[in-house]
């Protein structure tokens, strides 16, 4: 077994993630599609105070979400909404180190606000 597999599956490294509440969302109606980046999990809170939610797109309507309590985990699950898709997508590239993926042009002015200022912010431009 490789140190990632190892790491992923320690709860001594990630216990709240192995142990929070998990759930796949999907959204139903709406013009919106997830991104993917380069660092493709969106983490709002602290996970040292167990206080976190964790989104991943796996599919364009399609997210994963881990959050550390059940209050949490039924906050961002209920009524799922193009404005949680966006939120998460506006993360997704302000935290992008190069890459974004998309499923067509829709996303792009997001992409060139958010992705260049990231960019230059870390010198990169």
């Amino acid at each position: 077994m490789g140190a990632l597999h190892r790491f992923i599956e320690s709860p001594q490294f990630n216990r709240d993630i192995v142990f929070g509440e998990w759930a796949v969302i999907s959204l139903a109606q709406g013009d919106v599609d997830a991104l993917l980046s380069d660092n493709p999990v969106v983490h709002l809170g602290d996970l040292k105070e167990n206080a976190f939610i964790l989104m991943l797109p796996l599919a364009p309507r399609t997210l994963f979400v881990c959050a550390s309590t059940p209050e949490d985990l039924v906050r961002t699950t209920t009524n799922v909404s193009c404005k949680l898709f966006k939120a998460v997508n506006r993360q997704m590239v302000k935290q992008a180190t190069e890459y974004v993926y998309a499923t067509g042009r829709f996303h792009e002015p997001l992409v060139r606000k958010w992705l260049v200022h990231t960019a230059a912010r870390n010198g990169d431009v």
